[in-house]
């Protein structure tokens, strides 16, 4: 189910799409929506995008990119939180790198999102039960959560 908010945002982005100068709409690693324009320059959708910002894809991003079945989102987030890990344990501090990482992917899911979902529309994919979105998130979070926490654990453990 679509709320209207988020048809509002869908009809912004295909409105744009079918401008006469209008770009192509194209996926980097199957996540990062970007403009493809006919003279070849290619643009990454982020601030100043025609749907502008998906509270609730910032907010839920893991959950709503489960919904739409879009699992990408698990590989950007295990790694960013794992380079976190790993540039927390070099440099030995007590900030922590993987809150960072999380609310980074939060705002950029906030403007991809829109994308990703006119991107599942437009591939007919039918969407995941809310009980299998949820489900999946937590696994899946576990499953891409779990290398940066084994480093932070054997930092821990080596530091004594």
């Amino acid at each position: 189910m679509i709320s209207p908010q988020m048809n509002g945002r869908l009809d912004l982005i295909r409105n744009t799409l079918k401008s006469e100068s209008g770009p192509r709409l194209v996926f980097a690693y199957g996540i990062v929506p970007k403009f493809r324009y006919d003279n070849g320059f290619e643009k990454i959708i982020l601030f100043g995008s025609p749907a502008g910002f998906s509270w609730i894809g910032f907010l839920f991003s893991a959950y709503f990119f489960s919904y739409i079945k879009n699992y990408k989102v698990f590989w950007l987030w295990g790694g960013l939180r794992f380079i976190a890990a790993l540039i927390q344990v070099t440099i030995n501090s007590e900030f922590q790198f993987s809150l960072l990482a999380d609310i980074a992917l939060s705002v950029l899911c906030g403007f991809w999102f829109p994308y990703n979902r006119l991107n599942a529309i437009e591939l007919g994919l039918s969407e995941n039960s809310i009980a299998k979105s949820i489900a999946l998130t937590l696994i899946l979070g576990f499953i891409a959560c779990s290398p940066a926490a084994l480093v932070e654990s054997l930092a821990l453990l080596l530091r004594g």
